[in-house]
């Protein structure tokens, strides 16, 4: 398992089956979480970009929410994505591959909380506060 300092530039990420998602027509949830001092639209964006070049399918990434907000203790921000798209979990981890080398981590804490009071900007404010 890759490993990360919580309080360097990175990438954390994970995958469910979007809510969104029918027997018809499979739908995968991509929350990506960019900790970094400048440039993490620009980074989300070469993922979808490396994504797009990887296959001869277009893949159509529906943003879904977006927030940042301030790392504690560091000069960092963080910006998390969420996105709705039918691109299986392999092509766009070869792509965060691409873009970050190793500094990246899958995180399953980053999900759609249903629990009333405590949504993924909530969980993401505490963590990055820590």
């Amino acid at each position: 398992m890759i490993q990360v300092l919580k309080n360097s530039r990175h990438l954390r990420y994970n995958w469910k089956v979007s809510p969104e998602s029918s027997e018809d027509f499979q739908k995968v949830r991509y929350y990506f979480d960019i900790i970094d001092d400048k440039f993490r639209e620009e980074k989300i964006k070469r993922i979808i970009d490396k994504v797009q070049g990887k296959s001869i399918i277009h893949f159509n990434f529906e943003k879904i929410q977006s927030f940042e907000g301030k790392v504690s203790g560091t000069d960092f921000r963080y910006l998390c994505e969420i996105y709705d798209t039918t691109c299986s979990p392999k092509i766009v981890l070869s792509a965060i591959k691409n873009v970050f080398g190793s500094n990246y981590v899958r995180d399953t804490d980053l999900y759609d909380r249903i629990k009333k009071g405590d949504s993924l900007e909530d969980h993401l404010v505490r963590f990055h506060s820590e």
